[in-house]
């Protein structure tokens, strides 16, 4: 059964957001539930937060590290457990001057 666990860095919110962890024999599954009102970011990134050297586990764009075994918007599957996960989304505004 998932159970609740604080993986969500937020940006540009102050909502909570629901986040679950779920652990089987071989693959950890963190998933994020949808956020109305932020559909289609940019970019969005998964983070080991854990300990002084935080680093990218996964982002918009590719696999960052090799325990990543799958990933999109709202869920990452990995071959670790980490104690922190920070999920990140960013929306990037064009200005046209005319």
């Amino acid at each position: 059964m998932p159970q609740p666990w604080p993986v969500c860095s937020q940006l540009y919110s102050a909502q909570n957001i629901t986040c679950t962890v779920t652990q089987d024999a071989d693959q950890t599954t963190y998933r994020v539930q949808h956020v109305e009102g932020f559909d289609n970011p940019d970019e969005y990134s998964w983070s080991n937060a854990n300990g002084t050297h935080p680093y990218v586990i996964a982002h918009h764009k590719e696999r960052t590290d090799k325990c990543v075994k799958s990933k999109d918007i709202s869920t990452l599957v990995t071959t670790k457990c980490f104690e922190r996960i920070d999920y990140k989304l960013k929306f990037i505004q064009e200005v046209l001057h005319f």
